[in-house]
């Protein structure tokens, strides 16, 4: 009888839509055998993964590319495209029937609409007189039909010339027009994510300013208010990924061993990313990069408590899930758990938030492994 089994991801061949999986399996007294697989991708095993994927409307391209400015900004039914073409950021709505329009960033090559970040998660327009500007103070503020303010960033810091840009990183950055670095920028999206973690972006805490970047799901697949699970990279003690269902652990990826997470064997560096851990005097975080620039993958983690590894394929038009945080249902932390008697509130505006936990910078410190060099 087989016990566990776990795999991952050798490499992918994208045109011909195969994967070459690297399979370890346990028996009922742990003799193990390991295989090496080569897997057709088929349709059926793309669409048994619910993932908010939402058709494109008909839009056009504002012409000021990828800036907003005090004096060019966006309406519903415009878009700004990042300098490479990588990302959109543009008016959406969350279902078929919806109005509720919501300002998000999303990928451009993909038919079909899946955003990687949503400014207004718990705020929208309620229809397409949704305006994005950039006012002189160096605030983004998303305003509707009677010009009152539906949303907006906050920054205690102005510039002369303030901007928004769509980087190619998918990064959504509030800057002065004529300095480009990143420690002066006003506000970025990269600080706030939602429920995506993209390359380059840091999953952990700034150990200076105590901000938390952490993953939250969407309420639900048509519903991208915060839901009740949340992503993180724990910085106390061992380093290590967990999930929280609200305030309790219903996760956990294992310490940091130096190469990976050492409760998540099947979470490892093959041909499609690269990741690793910093640990230093100003920071702890996990990120990843992509090794092939032209494959379109991310972390996400869904409304019912699962972080995936998904990957645009083209030739179906789908994304495929080659990977789960939490293998199998006997990785699900403590799984008789008490209800919580308050629920954590979440927070409304993308670029400025109440930290959640404060970091206590000397605590376990001599105990922590060496990381890893920075995947970037």
């Amino acid at each position: 009888m087989i016990k566990s089994w776990f795999s991952y991801i050798l490499g992918i061949d994208l045109q011909n839509e195969v994967l070459v999986v690297f399979q370890t399996t346990y028996g009922r007294e742990d003799h193990e055998r390991q295989d090496i697989l080569t897997c057709h991708i088929h349709p059926t095993q793309l669409d048994r993964f619910s993932l908010t994927v939402l058709k494109k409307d008909a839009t056009k391209v504002n012409g000021q590319g990828d800036i907003i400015t005090t004096t060019q900004f966006i309406k519903d039914g415009e878009i700004i495209v990042s300098s490479g073409g990588t990302f959109e950021l543009g008016f959406f709505s969350s279902g078929e029937t919806s109005t509720n329009r919501y300002v998000g960033i999303w990928y451009k090559k993909p038919s079909v609409i899946t955003p990687v970040w949503v400014a207004n998660r718990v705020a929208p327009v309620t229809n397409k007189s949704g305006v994005l500007k950039v006012i002189q103070s160096g605030l983004v503020v998303l305003v509707n039909d009677t010009n009152a303010t539906v949303w907006s960033t906050n920054s205690s810091t102005t510039v002369q010339n303030p901007v928004a840009l769509l980087l190619d990183t998918g990064n959504f950055v509030v800057r002065d027009v004529d300095d480009p670095n990143p420690e002066n920028f006003l506000g970025q999206s990269f600080d706030y994510p939602s429920n995506t973690l993209l390359a380059g972006m840091k999953l952990g805490t700034d150990l200076e300013t105590e901000l938390e970047r952490y993953l939250s799901s969407w309420r639900s697949n048509d519903d991208p208010a915060p839901g009740e699970y949340t992503y993180h990279c724990d910085p106390t003690g061992y380093p290590q990924d967990l999930m929280r269902k609200r305030p309790n652990v219903t996760f956990r990826a294992g310490p940091w061993n130096g190469l990976r997470w050492s409760g998540a064997p099947n979470m490892v560096n093959n041909s499609i990313i690269y990741f690793g851990l910093i640990m230093n005097s100003r920071e702890i975080n996990y990120n990843y990069k992509l090794v092939n620039k032209s494959v379109i993958s991310t972390l996400v983690i869904k409304p019912f408590g699962k972080t995936m590894r998904i990957i645009w394929i083209e030739k179906t038009q789908s994304w495929f899930n080659y990977h789960s945080a939490d293998a199998d249902y006997c990785d699900t932390y403590k799984l008789l758990l008490r209800k919580p008697n308050k629920r954590i509130e979440p927070w409304t505006e993308p670029l400025h938030r109440p930290q959640r936990n404060k970091v206590e910078l000397n605590r376990n410190r001599k105990l922590r492994p060496k990381a890893v060099d920075d995947p970037r």
